[in-house]
């Protein structure tokens, strides 16, 4: 036959015995691979489920490592920030501390200075209190020389008859507002010269000068000398509405004022230190009874006379209340008609403004009538011509001020 192919395997020759063996060897094999290749499958499909979860991890860990490199960079951060705040605050601090130190240095000196300065006014104050004690000695000194001057001059004048008129007109004005005193002379003579009955007395006709000529006369007081035209100034002076008449209230001014230019006139220094006894006048004097302020019939001397007004007028600001019941005392003995107001034309106003001034044993000043008018005319703003008791209390007030402010004013 053909030779065989060379490298080919030579056929198998099998014997009658053996073919059924040979399959069985097949099939067994055939099972092995078989099993193989499944568990060749199953380690491969292990293996590639391993893997994945290998990779999962890794990837988680490079997932927790970006987390903890990010948070550590945060951590930083933030220490970062915080030590930059803190730098930032202890430079804030130590700027102000250098600003608090400099003004301290400043308010240093500033004390210095004014300690220097406090120094030099208390030595100021000194050198004036010295200066003061000085001068208060001089001005007592003063007041001693006058006080006897007064006294000579008030013998000398007494014993003259420019004494005794003095006397006369001063007493007259002391008793001015005393029941049945002068205002009662001034009211009868006033009716005496009112011929045409028309309550009021004019220049032109005579009745004004026939009136004040009669008061002076009934007061046992010489007219004085003036002349025409002196008489007539102050019966202007006297008519407050220019109506050129005086009406009984005016003439009661005019009266007064009257008394009070012929008082300067004769006594310009004012030594009469008190009226005399109802037994030394004149019997025309129509029996006026002497009366009192609540003084001492003494002069006082400008500084005690200045202490007493001080006094009440601290005690008006330290004791409102206390000062306020002295007022509505004084408003309550005044009010003669128990009509709850104070009237000018009854004199109960000028009543309470002296009242007032007793219970601080404050001596009369020895004013015009007038003044006393403009001081209770400001007083009532509403022109009633009449204060409640609120407005007398003002009216106190403002003649406590007034007499403080009236370095120059003489006190009977």
């Amino acid at each position: 036959g053909a030779p065989a192919a060379k490298g080919s395997d030579p056929p198998s020759v099998q014997g009658p015995g053996l073919e059924g063996r040979g399959d069985g060897a097949a099939s067994e094999q055939g099972s092995e691979a078989t099993a193989g290749g499944a568990a060749f499958a199953a380690a491969a499909a292990q293996v590639a489920e391993q893997r994945e979860r290998l990779g999962q991890l890794q990837a988680k860990v490079r997932s927790l490592r970006l987390a903890a490199v990010a948070a550590a960079e945060k951590q930083d951060q933030a220490a970062s920030a915080k030590r930059s705040a803190r730098q930032s605050r202890v430079k804030e601090l130590h700027s102000q501390n250098t600003e608090l130190a400099r003004q301290a240095e400043v308010l240093r000196g500033e004390t210095r200075r004014g300690d220097a300065a406090v120094a030099k006014l208390r030595e100021v104050v000194s050198a004036r209190e010295k200066a003061i004690a000085e001068l208060r000695g001089r001005l007592e000194q003063a007041e001693q020389r006058m006080q006897g001057l007064r006294s000579d001059e008030g013998k000398r004048l007494v014993a003259s008859n420019a004494g005794q008129q003095a006397t006369i007109l001063r007493r007259a004005l002391a008793q001015w507002d005393v029941q049945g005193g002068t205002r009662r002379l001034c009211s009868e003579c006033f009716a005496k010269a009112d011929t045409n009955h028309d309550s009021k007395l004019e220049w032109n006709n005579g009745e004004i000068k026939q009136f004040v000529h009669a008061v002076f006369l009934r007061c046992g007081a010489t007219v004085p000398m003036w002349g025409e035209m002196a008489w007539y100034k102050i019966y202007r002076h006297s008519d407050a509405d220019g109506s050129l008449s005086l009406e009984l209230e005016e003439a009661y001014r005019f009266a007064r004022f009257c008394f009070e230019v012929a008082l300067r006139a004769v006594d310009p220094l004012g030594v009469a230190l008190e009226a005399p006894r109802a037994s030394e006048l004149s019997p025309t004097a129509s029996g006026i009874s002497p009366v009192s302020n609540g003084d001492s019939p003494m002069r006082l001397g400008p500084l005690e006379v200045t202490a007493k007004i001080q006094a009440a007028i601290t005690a008006w600001k330290e004791r409102p209340e206390e000062m306020t019941k002295v007022c509505r005392d004084c408003f309550s003995q005044t009010d003669c008609n128990g009509d709850n107001v104070l009237h000018w034309n009854n004199d109960e106003i000028r009543r309470f403004m002296r009242s007032l001034l007793a219970r601080y044993h404050i001596p009369l000043p020895t004013w015009p009538d007038q003044r006393w008018y403009d001081l209770y005319r400001l007083v009532d703003l509403d022109r009633s011509r009449s204060l409640d008791a609120s407005e007398c209390e003002i009216l106190a007030r403002r003649l406590l001020e007034e007499l403080s402010r009236s370095a120059t004013a003489s006190f009977a």
